[in-house]
């Protein structure tokens, strides 16, 4: 159930980033950053807490379906953004925007 929880809080982070950009405020881009951060981050927990599930609660058979499917999905994904980033990226990326700070 963590997982809807997830999805409602992606789809806040999502609508502040949308009021953000339709509002005419000072310092809007630095606001939409923050929320597009919080929507990723929310949105990579939904599957992490969907995967947590399915190994607690499912057969084997289906968990190496499931597993077989996230790997052939998220982890061997040649789209970046499916892709979880690995923390060696995640440190990168932080070091990247206080740079532009």
């Amino acid at each position: 159930m963590k997982e809807y929880e997830k999805l409602e809080e992606a789809r806040y982070f999502y609508d502040r980033m949308i009021e953000v950009q339709k509002n005419e405020i000072k310092n809007n881009r630095k606001f939409f950053t923050y929320n597009f951060s919080a929507f990723l981050s929310a949105s990579r927990s939904v599957l992490q807490y969907m995967c947590d599930e399915i190994k607690r609660k499912m057969e084997p058979t289906a968990k190496q379906e499931a597993k077989t499917w996230y790997e052939e999905k998220m982890v061997a994904s040649p789209e970046p953004v499916a892709r979880m980033p690995s923390p060696r990226q995640s440190e990168y990326a932080k070091l990247r925007a206080e740079e532009r700070r």
